[in-house]
């Protein structure tokens, strides 16, 4: 379960709110009449969680870089029919067990 506050803490009591976000190192969600409105984090937390985002974001790079040259090679083995027609199971399992 989530830990909340009110907005009506928020206002009241910033610093205390804002010194159980770093202390939880989890979001604390904001509730106003009832309903989630918001979050606020800890500067640990975002701090983390800006370190996850750069390495997935490098990450993305790295695949999409990889999958951009392997089409780019495929596209050339089609342009020099530099390939086959596999027209069952067997001839795919054959074909697999060539590479």
């Amino acid at each position: 379960m989530f830990n909340t506050v009110s907005t009506r803490d928020l206002q009241r009591q910033p610093k205390t709110v804002m010194e159980k976000a770093n202390k939880l190192n989890k979001p604390l969600i904001v509730i106003t009449g009832n309903k989630p409105t918001g979050a606020i984090i800890g500067l640990e937390l975002l701090r983390t969680l800006n370190v996850l985002l750069s390495r997935l974001h490098d990450t993305a790079e790295v695949l999409d870089a990889k999958t951009e040259k392997r089409l780019q090679r495929a596209l050339k083995d089609l342009q020099e029919v530099k390939y086959t027609v596999a027209t069952s199971d067997e001839e795919i399992d054959n074909h697999l067990q060539s590479l």
